[in-house]
């Protein structure tokens, strides 16, 4: 085999690194790189199924992925800029930093008073997650609500709401298993 190689669009004499690899008998294409994506963006821009073949090709449509990307930046954005305007919260998570964190648990701040930054509760992540579906943070007070409106104002009440949604999945969770 060559170290060069005719194109068959232009013509030219180029060397093997111009030719893009394929599965024929000299492992390169006929046409050399410059005209083969030149007739492949010719060939895109003209024709409307050929745009839709490609787009069919590719693992999800390109603009869908491109569109979701900055959509999940805008949120990113907006969790970030909510975390940053609550200073107490900010001040509970440089207090605890730290802290030893077991694998597969998070640390929960019950309250964001002063006092009680270094006083949290090591929960399993998916028990947190739910637990804060299920509360309202109130910046008055400092500490969390229940949703409906039950003040959690000491580690003891947190403790017991704990407590109640653990039992409450392994209930909800255990039905579904049953069925």
């Amino acid at each position: 085999m060559g170290e060069s190689k005719k194109c068959t669009k232009c013509g030219e004499v180029k060397p093997l690194t111009s030719f893009h690899k394929n599965n024929s008998r000299d492992g390169r294409n006929s046409k050399c790189a410059l005209c083969y994506n030149t007739a492949k963006n010719k060939a895109y821009s003209e024709r409307p199924e050929m745009r839709e073949r490609i787009m069919s090709r590719t693992s999800g449509d390109v603009l869908v992925r491109i569109d979701n990307k900055k959509k999940s930046n805008k949120n990113k954005s907006k969790i970030r800029a909510s975390y940053y305007s609550n200073t107490e919260k900010k001040k509970a998570s440089r207090a605890t930093r730290s802290f030893y964190r077991q694998e597969g648990y998070e640390l929960h701040h019950w309250s964001y008073k002063d006092e009680h930054l270094k006083d949290i509760i090591s929960i399993p992540i998916e028990v947190h997650r739910i637990l804060h579906t299920n509360l309202i943070y109130d910046k008055e007070l400092l500490c969390y609500r229940t949703k409906a409106g039950e003040l959690l104002d000491t580690k003891e009440k947190h403790i017991e709401f704990i407590g109640f949604l653990t039992n409450y999945l392994k209930v909800v969770i255990g039905a579904v298993l049953d069925m």
